[in-house]
């Protein structure tokens, strides 16, 4: 039963399962499956302590803003690249996590980076770029069917498991970015923490327990 659930999801994303067995030395099974669908490759960020993924076609590209830049956008919601004046505001509070506060950095400039989806594009302040990182993709499962502004999450090739952006969800976002100034900011120190523990079996469950 186990193994034909494996072949029916690897044949849903165009994979293929082979077992080989040598008489007297064992079995071996192959897992087959589109690097497309394993990998993912992005721009590593962090952002109110934590590690999130940009997905690469949603990076034009990462820039330094200096700190005055940074205090006058955030203020205002927009800043001046080139010719053009775009939406600008830190990628911590459009997540409702806790922000740093640019004016405090002793850096002169800024991480920052420029992020676009169809038409639109809009400046994100981050806490620091760590840089380019292949994934492995892990859908949400249920009961969380659609995250705002988060699109999946990943495996880092040191097995952390780290948030991967929606871009369009982010962009849309940042059509207001001066709204996310004042929003309420969630963190986990607020209350005790809780695990749900689910098995069909009660010895499985006290054993998860014990852990």
């Amino acid at each position: 039963l186990g193994l034909s659930i494996v072949r029916e999801q690897m044949e849903r994303i165009d994979g293929k399962v082979e077992v080989r067995t040598v008489q007297g030395k064992g079995t071996t099974i192959f897992l087959e499956l589109p690097g497309t669908v394993a990998s993912y490759r992005g721009l590593l960020v962090t952002a109110g302590g934590s590690k999130l993924l940009w997905p690469a076609e949603a990076v034009e590209r990462a820039i330094g803003v200096s700190k005055q830049a940074a205090i006058a956008g955030m203020q205002s919601g927009l800043i001046s690249l080139g010719s053009e004046t775009i939406p600008f505001g830190q990628l911590a509070a459009v997540m409702g996590i806790a922000a740093a506060d640019p004016a405090a950095e002793s850096r002169r400039l800024l991480p920052c980076v420029v992020a676009k989806s169809g038409p639109r594009r809009a400046v994100f302040l981050v806490d620091g770029i760590i840089g380019e990182s292949d994934v492995l993709i892990k859908d949400i499962p249920l009961p969380l069917r659609r995250v705002r502004h988060i699109s999946s999450a990943g495996l880092l090739s040191n097995s952390e498991a780290i948030l991967v952006l929606r871009a369009s969800d982010l962009l849309a976002s940042a059509q207001d970015f001066r709204a996310h100034l004042k929003a309420p900011v969630f963190s986990p120190a607020d209350r005790p923490m809780r695990v749900l523990v689910v098995d069909d079996s009660i010895t499985t469950r006290m054993m998860e327990r014990n852990l």
